[in-house]
């Protein structure tokens, strides 16, 4: 009843954009049919024990709440849902866009994303001018299912845009020149994906290659 309980609360917290509860059918028509209400049916009466990843995602999509919130538990769902509010306060969208968008390149074309680039990528969540209004600080915050296209275009986590401002490092002009390496950004981008004792075995053997490199200089 897990994932049902989940989606039930979801219903409660994420509306449409007038405010009202989201309809199944409504979920069904955003997302073009690929989740049914018959599905979503099940899904709330806990018929479902483990829907697939494909289906989680395009809801959440749809209803703009960050996928995070169906692998967690529900007892810590304030903290995510605080998050999205702490996006809300302050001109932080533009300065974490920017931010990306220096440090992140289009692989088709090994150039930074252009705002004309990820409009088309969105699919028809975001317009060039939406997308410049909140480079420059205009628009302070986006949808939901905007967020999540960015993310998608972009390849970052969703979470990145919800979490609260004074819990990000600042990044300095040394760190952001080399997350512009592809390789440094993917390594960077797997690190986030790991268990604390999972990323201290990594900086364990980080330590050892510096030593190994010192040592062959020595020898040299």
């Amino acid at each position: 009843m897990e994932f049902g309980k989940k989606f039930m609360r979801l219903l409660d917290i994420y509306r449409t954009g007038d405010g009202s509860k989201w309809t199944l059918k409504q979920i069904e028509d955003a997302t073009d049919g690929f989740v049914t209400g018959r599905y979503l049916t099940n899904l709330k009466a806990g018929r479902i024990r483990q829907p697939s990843f494909e289906r989680m995602a395009a809801v959440a999509r749809v209803m703009g709440f960050p996928i995070e919130l169906w692998v967690r538990d529900l007892e810590s769902w304030d903290q995510v849902v605080d998050r999205q509010a702490n996006l809300r306060s302050g001109s932080t969208l533009a300065n974490r866009l920017n931010l990306v968008l220096e440090v992140i390149v289009n692989r088709e074309t090994n150039e930074p994303f252009t705002v004309e680039e990820i409009a088309e990528l969105s699919n028809g969540y975001l317009t060039v001018e939406q997308l410049e209004q909140a480079r420059s600080g205009v628009i302070n915050d986006l949808a939901g299912t905007q967020y999540l296209a960015l993310s998608e275009v972009l390849g970052v986590n969703s979470s990145y845009w919800y979490s609260a401002a004074e819990q990000r490092p600042n990044l300095d002009p040394q760190t952001v020149e080399a997350l512009k390496n592809r390789k440094n950004f993917l390594l960077l981008s797997k690190m986030g994906q790991r268990s604390e004792a999972e990323k201290d075995m990594l900086l364990n053997l980080a330590d050892q290659l510096d030593l190994l490199r010192e040592e062959r200089q020595k020898g040299t």
